[in-house]
């Protein structure tokens, strides 16, 4: 499982659409611009890979580490148990 940080635009949604078509569960992680972050995810997902979003503001350490703690069972990738990919 890959987590691209600001994954949902610019470099980082390029990479999290990439990601997902080889066959990587993407967390799209995303600051204030939910509904780009809901498109990238459900593009990946409408190509039949797994993608979810997650909020952080990844200039606060307090919700990095709680991006990278918490949510990575509880956001529907249930198969993770580690992060193999952070960008």
């Amino acid at each position: 499982v890959a987590l691209v940080t600001g994954g949902n635009r610019g470099i980082g949604r390029a990479i999290s659409l990439a990601l997902g078509e080889k066959g990587a569960g993407v967390a799209v992680n995303y600051s204030k611009d939910e509904v780009s972050a809901d498109a990238v995810v459900n593009e990946i997902t409408g190509g039949g890979g797994k993608a979810v979003k997650i909020q952080a503001d990844v200039a606060l350490r307090s919700q990095v580490d709680d991006m990278v703690r918490n949510e990575l069972i509880i956001k529907g990738l249930e198969y993770v148990l580690r992060y193999e990919i952070i960008i």
